[in-house]
Order: structure tokens, then sequence, then C-alpha cells
């Protein structure tokens, strides 16, 4: 039960962040689009390994020898959209709620991804697998990530009813997650994984080698596997169990 319910609440999330329906992020006025769909081109001469991006906005990340960022959005919200880049972080956003639109996509290319963040019901997809040495994976306030990643060293960080759903390999996985977050990792095969879940989130999970497991206030950590070292604590009405 718990597992179609955490898969439930995984599809809604994401699903909701690419829907077009008229939905009040309670961030300030609001805009809706003028169904004119138009591409723009950023300037990208400043190099960045990181990407943060907020308020309901898509991003679709590839990692690519040439860096480029495309804004494909309504006509009327292209001056709403800023892509800016600081201390090797973009920064995609809007100044006002974007309400209906027929698109609110920016297509982001770069070489070297360390960091990807989604919050604000922002929501960041991939074309291709994501391969970084170290990778960290934030999502906050209702903001989903759907990937293929590969890495040594990758960090998952899921909080406030954000969503994760990840397929690849990772040597060392390390997830936290909170306040009703879900991260789904069951389709990445990992060496080494320590989870921390709490206040009601769900990590599903398959550790191959060992597995570190805490879970408190509600929540629960799932995984799937025969990993040869496992450690679990449970409290507060958390649970661990093997699928």
């Amino acid at each position: 039960m718990k597992k179609v319910a955490l898969s439930l609440a995984l599809s809604l999330s994401l699903a909701l962040t690419g829907c077009k329906y008229d939905v009040d992020l309670g961030l300030g006025p609001g805009i809706k689009g003028d169904g004119n769909v138009v591409t723009e081109n950023r300037n990208n001469s400043t190099p960045f390994t990181a990407i943060e991006i907020s308020r309901g906005l898509d991003l679709e990340v590839t990692q690519s020898a040439d860096a480029s960022i495309t804004v494909i959005a309504d006509k009327n919200l292209q001056d709403h959209i800023s892509t800016a880049i600081n201390n090797g972080v973009l920064t995609i956003t809007s100044d006002v709620n974007i309400g209906n639109a027929s698109s609110k996509k920016i297509v982001v290319k770069l070489p070297n991804i360390t960091s990807l963040q989604a919050s604000s019901a922002a929501s960041i997809t991939g074309t291709g697998t994501i391969k970084s040495q170290n990778l960290g994976l934030s999502t906050s306030s209702a903001g989903g990530i759907d990937l293929n990643v590969e890495s040594d060293n990758l960090t998952l960080e899921s909080s406030s009813g954000s969503s994760m759903r990840l397929k690849g390999k990772a040597l060392k996985l390390d997830i936290d997650t909170s306040s009703g977050s879900v991260v789904n990792a069951e389709s990445l095969l990992a060496n080494d994984v320590i989870c921390d879940a709490s206040s009601g989130s769900s990590i599903e999970v398959q550790p191959l080698v060992s597995l570190n497991a805490n879970a408190s206030s509600g929540s629960h950590v799932s995984y799937r596997g025969t990993p040869k070292q496992v450690s679990k604590d449970a409290s507060s009405g958390g649970s661990i169990t093997l699928q």
C-alpha cells in the first residue's frame, strides 16, 4: 500500500510541474501566456556548471560539448523569464507568477554539470544520460526532477512535497528527504547507499553492496536487492522494508 501511495504522489508531483493548468503558486501577481510560442537564444558567454530553476518553469538539460541557453515560451512571457549566470550558477526564474501557458520551457546544453536544483513547482528533465564525477540534485516546494544519471558520488536532497525519479548508476549515493517529499531511485544501481527520511517522506533505492538507512516521523524507506551489509534505524512511526 505504501508503494502505491509513493508512486501516486511522485506521479502527481511530476505531472503538475508540466501541466498547463492555471495554478496560483502564491508567488505574487500572475500572467497568462498569449499562445504565440517563440524561441529566444540567451547569452551564455559566462561558464557555468550548476543550474537553479524556480517558479513553475520547465527545464530540459542536455550534456553537450557546446553550451547554449534557449527559452521556448509564449511571446509575452519572454521578458519575464530571466536567465542569469553568477559564480558558475545559471539561475532561471520569472518575475511574475505564470499561469496557463502554451510553453514555459528552457533548454540548456552544457559540458559539465555539478548541481541541479528545482523549487517552487519547477521541473527538470534530461535528454540522454547526465555523467558527472560529483553530482548534487535538489528539489523543494513541489519541484520535480526526472533524470538518467551516472556519477561516482551522487547526493540527493528533497523536501516540502517535492519529488525525484532517477535511473542510472552511482558508486556512492546519499539521500536526504523530509516534509512529504518522494525520491524514487529504485532504477538507480548504487554500490553504497546512505539514506535519511523524515517527516512523512519516502525513499526507494536499490543498493548493491551496502545500505545505511534511517526513517523517522512516519517516513518510509524501501529497498530491493540483496546488499551484503544492511544497517537500519526506524523510529517514531518510520519504517524500512525490503521489497
